[in-house]
Order: C-alpha cells, then structure tokens, then sequence
C-alpha cells in the first residue's frame, strides 16, 4: 500500500496509484508478446502518480494533513 503524499499542482494530499491498467497489459500480452512487455516496461518505468492531475509521485512532497487526509496536524 503507497502512503499519502502531498500534491503540489492539486494542493492536496492524495494517496497516488499506478498509471497503468493491468487489463491492458493481459490483453497485449495476449495479442502480442512483445507490445505486452513493451507496456509493462513502460509502466514500471513511469511509476505512480497522482490520481488527480497525474503528477509523478517523484514530485510530490510528504503529507501536509496526517495520514488520514484531516487538518489535524494543520496550522491552527
């Protein structure tokens, strides 16, 4: 499971997920074996991002709020 991370385009924090579709991968692996890779490849590459805007995860800061997305950690 990620941990949440802040976005700094969303000004949120998010929990960020991969940006690529499993069923996809089965279906050129099916299709094609070499697509299949090709696709597996790239998403592994690409790594997660967030949900929101699709910023990478590489730039997005630890969370703001806590864990649970709250303000219990904000400023007041």
């Amino acid at each position: 499971m990620a941990a949440m991370r802040y976005c700094p385009s969303c000004k949120r924090d998010v929990m960020p997920e991969r940006s690529y579709s499993l069923g996809i991968f089965f279906l050129l692996l099916l299709l094609a074996v070499v697509p299949g890779i090709i696709y597996l490849v790239w998403g592994l590459i690409k790594g997660n991002c967030c949900p929101i805007c699709h910023t990478p995860e590489k730039m997005m800061e630890g969370p703001r709020f806590g864990n649970n997305g709250d303000f219990s950690r904000g400023p007041c």
